[in-house]
């Protein structure tokens, strides 16, 4: 999985650095709490196919997850992850006006905090859904594979969250490979 990190590893770890440096000395590293979160937001990725085709996506992203809070400063996350969005290929030449894709997340998150503010990394599966759509007649093909990300988000004492998530991941479907790249941004609450 760390091959599939690349740049949104650098990007956690570089947060995480920042973080740490500007926290006060004093800071309490606390406040992991159990409870289901649901949220939704927006997504965007970039597809590089093995065989050349290339794309970015955009659309609407929802997430749902349980923290188990393992002591004051540390959570694992089992999340469920989805979002639908419009194509638009990199190749001007490539006409796709109804080209629609989904991506699925299925993971676990481990998350540090310090106070409200939570850093975390997942690994997990990652599936992808392209459909296209002509007139009455749609067709769609679907890959999976494993990814991994990272995240930097900030949830209140009352419940609402706000994240943002960066993903990595190699899709396979039947006849080619695709190396996926994508953020998302959710805004939700946790039932604590």
């Amino acid at each position: 999985m760390a091959r599939n990190c690349g740049r949104t590893c650098v990007l956690a770890a570089a947060l995480v650095a920042l973080t740490v440096m500007l926290v006060p000395a004093g800071s309490a590293w606390a406040d992991a709490k159990s409870g289901f979160g649901l949220g939704g937001g927006f997504a965007s990725h970039t597809g590089k196919d093995s065989d050349g085709f290339e794309y970015s996506s955009a659309g609407l992203s929802i997430v749902l997850d349980y923290q188990i809070a393992l002591g004051d400063s540390f959570s694992i996350n089992p999340m469920l992850e989805s979002s639908g969005e419009k194509v638009s290929p990199k190749d001007s030449t490539v006409t796709c006006s109804n080209c629609t894709v989904g991506h699925g997340i299925l993971a676990l998150e481990a998350r540090v905090w310090v106070n409200n503010v939570f850093f975390g990394v997942h690994g997990g599966r990652y599936t992808e859904v392209r459909t296209v759509t002509v007139g009455p007649l749609s067709a769609s093909i679907t890959g999976s594979g494993s990814g991994g990300g990272a995240v930097i988000g900030y949830e209140a004492d009352g419940g609402v969250f706000v994240a943002l998530q960066g993903d990595s991941a190699n899709i396979t479907f039947d006849t080619f490979t695709t190396k996926l790249t994508g953020v998302r941004l959710h805004v939700g609450y946790r039932w604590k």
